[in-house]
C-alpha cells in the first residue's frame, strides 16, 4: 500500500489487482484488475505523484503513469493508468534474482530500487525525459545487500542511501550512486529482527 502526492491511497491484492481509495479508505475510486498475476507484493508512489510502481508473484516489475480521473462527487483525484508504460521481469534484471518483493523511487538520482528474493538490490534507469517502455527502465547496476530475500527498502533523498531490510535479519544501506553497500565499521548495517519492515526512513 502506498499513498499519492494527492493523499489518495493506492492498495494492491492477493487477486492482483490494484485499487485506489479517497484518503478515508472507504470508498474504491478505481480498480485495474490484472495487474498482475497472482499477488501484488508491494507498490511505491514517486515524490511528484506522476509515476507508480508495482511488483508482483508473477516477477514482474511495472510502471504505471498517475494521470487524473473524476470521482462520481466530482474530485478529481490522481489515478494509474489502465496499462503500465513499462515492466520488467525479474530474471532480465538479473539471472537467478528471483521474484521481486519491493519497490523504491530514489527520486534525486532518477533510479526505482527493487529487492529480490536473492538478497540483491537493482537499480533502474527513471529518466521521466524518456516516454515509455524499456527506455526508461534499464539497468543500472545491481549490488548482493541481503543474505536472504529483500523485504523492505526505503530512499533518504537529503542522504541519497537507500535502506533495506531482508530475511536475513540485517538493514543495510546501498548508495544508489556508487552501487556499494556501506562497511560495517560506519555502523551502515544493524541486527534486527527478521521479516522487518521499513516505515520513514529519517
Amino acid at each position: 500500500m502506498t499513498c499519492t502526492s494527492s493523499g489518495t491511497i493506492v492498495s494492491g491484492g492477493r487477486d492482483g489487482a490494484i485499487n485506489l481509495w479517497n484518503v478515508t479508505g472507504d470508498t474504491r475510486l478505481r480498480t485495474i484488475p490484472f495487474a498482475h498475476v497472482g499477488s501484488v507484493h508491494d507498490l511505491a508512489a514517486s515524490a511528484d505523484g506522476t509515476m507508480l510502481a508495482s511488483c508482483g508473484e508473477d516477477g514482474y516489475v511495472r510502471v504505471w503513469s498517475m494521470g487524473h480521473t473524476t470521482t462520481a462527487d466530482g474530485t478529481a483525484v490522481s489515478a494509474p493508468s489502465r496499462h503500465p508504460i513499462a515492466e520488467r521481469r525479474g530474471d532480465d534484471v538479473r539471472v537467478g534474482a528471483g521474484r521481486a518483493f519491493c519497490v523504491a523511487w530514489c527520486e534525486s538520482v532518477a533510479a526505482l530500487a527493487i529487492g529480490f528474493e536473492s538478497g540483491d538490490v537493482a537499480f533502474l534507469d527513471a529518466d521521466r525525459s524518456v516516454d515509455s517502455g524499456w527506455e526508461c527502465l534499464r539497468t543500472r547496476g545491481v549490488v548482493h545487500a541481503h543474505g536472504d530475500a529483500v523485504r523492505g527498502l526505503a530512499f533518504h533523498d537529503g542522504k541519497k542511501s537507500l535502506a533495506s531490510c531482508g530475511d536475513d535479519g540485517e538493514y543495510s544501506f546501498v548508495n544508489p550512486t556508487l552501487l556499494t553497500v556501506c562497511p560495517y565499521d560506519e555502523l551502515c548495517v544493524f541486527q534486527v529482527s527478521q521479516r522487518c519492515t521499513l516505515g520513514n526512513f529519517q
